[in-house]
């Protein structure tokens, strides 16, 4: 587990100056520049030490020397109740309640400082810069260290600035509903995955629901989905009107080839050019569709989930579909940019749309999670812009945009 530090501007201070006992605040830093502990700083930071190194250094020098020293760091803000709590606080000294507070709220490990005599009483540990390094030393001989099962926080440090400038900005510009950062979004996934759209939607029930109304999946329809999957699949399918078929899981616990082809043998006997469909979409009115089968209810569709880092067998897959007339959906929450057959499991000419949700552990790759930030419905370059319309009408009930009079 990382450990997550501030420390204090007179750490820096005492590496500009090169005061006394400079070299053990340059020791400290190093740590974190070497990625062994996790380094934030308070908000007045880097100002304090440009203010130090301009009359030393001069403008230009100072500029690249705040970078240089506080690349391995992530800034705490400012935040109004940061900043509140700092000046009602009986402490002496307003930048280290500052940044007491600000450690405080974060939930940081301890403070490094020079000036320890100035936290008094707190609820996190102070230590010097060589006291630091003591524990530092004495850690590194122990043989085991404590793994928390979920540490989402282990993430903050990479991407929090980033994030939080970016919801800072959406705030001031009061963009909650789609707006430029969702199609700044949708262009660069959609580029990502090699895909001609994306359409951002706000879960991933969303996203499959969405995938499937496009499709024209209601009434009467059957849709094969594997049992091991988060109930958002089979619940997507509810949610349009038709019936979840549930097939069990192969040795990979991704969808059974052979379950699906014996299922699509009991249940879907007529022949392929025995069955007639006539489908009608209409982008901006409610679908219309009807049929002429030799079943009351028949599978005609099917959604592989795609999990642990293993694509489900596609190939086989898109055998049966096209032997069944089948539309294909992919449910490719766990495989972002994961391939079968060193292919992208995006769409192609033979399938229909891929949605896509974002979780924390997608590609053993870190990434920042919140749970309401969406779903893209990622369609290939091949997908007809007449699905990748109706989609987008489908998201913003049935406009073509969404235009916000203040």
């Amino acid at each position: 587990m990382t450990c997550k530090v501030l420390v204090d501007v007179n750490v820096f201070q005492d590496v500009i100056t090169k005061r006394k006992n400079w070299e053990g605040s340059q020791k400290v830093l190093r740590l974190f520049d070497e990625g062994d502990y996790e380094g934030w700083i308070s908000s007045l930071t880097r100002v304090i030490i440009y203010f130090l190194s301009v009359k030393r250094v001069g403008e230009e020098k100072a500029r690249h020397l705040v970078a240089d020293m506080t690349r391995s760091f992530s800034e705490i803000p400012l935040r109004y109740v940061i900043n509140k709590e700092a000046l009602e606080s009986q402490l002496p000294e307003y930048e280290d309640n500052l940044q007491l507070v600000s450690a405080k709220q974060f939930h940081l490990d301890a403070i490094i400082t020079r000036n320890k005599k100035h936290y008094q009483q707190p609820d996190i540990p102070i230590y010097s810069p060589e006291e630091f390094l003591d524990i530092q030393g004495q850690n590194s001989t122990k043989g085991k260290i404590a793994v928390p099962f979920l540490d989402l926080k282990a993430q903050h440090h990479q991407v929090y600035n980033e994030i939080d400038d970016r919801i800072t900005d959406i705030i001031a510009n009061t963009s909650f509903i789609l707006g430029k950062h969702v199609e700044e979004f949708e262009e660069r996934f959609a580029e990502l995955q090699g895909a001609k759209y994306c359409i951002g939607v706000s879960s991933g029930t969303d996203a499959l629901h969405v995938a499937l109304m496009a499709l024209g999946i209601g009434p009467g329809d059957k849709v094969i989905v594997p049992v091991n999957t988060f109930i958002a699949t089979a619940e997507a399918v509810s949610l349009c009107g038709a019936e979840p078929v549930f097939v069990d899981c192969d040795q990979y616990y991704n969808i059974d080839v052979e379950k699906v082809k014996e299922l699509l043998e009991r249940e879907n006997q007529a022949p392929k050019n025995l069955i007639t469909k006539a489908r009608k979409y209409e982008s901006t009115k409610a679908r219309s569709e009807t049929r002429i089968t030799n079943n009351d209810s028949r599978i005609t569709c099917i959604i592989p989930v795609h999990l642990y880092g293993q694509p489900a067998n596609m190939d086989e897959i898109m055998a049966l579909a096209k032997e069944y007339d089948l539309r294909v959906v992919e449910d490719a929450c766990q495989a972002h940019l994961a391939a079968w057959r060193m292919e992208p499991q995006r769409n192609d000419d033979k399938k229909d749309i891929p949605p896509q949700y974002h979780l924390p552990e997608l590609r053993g790759k870190p990434q920042y999670h919140l749970p309401s930030y969406g779903a893209p419905i990622a369609g290939s370059t091949l997908l007809s812009d007449r699905r990748g319309t109706a989609s987008r009408h489908l998201r913003q009930a049935g406009r073509a945009r969404i235009t916000l009079i203040i």
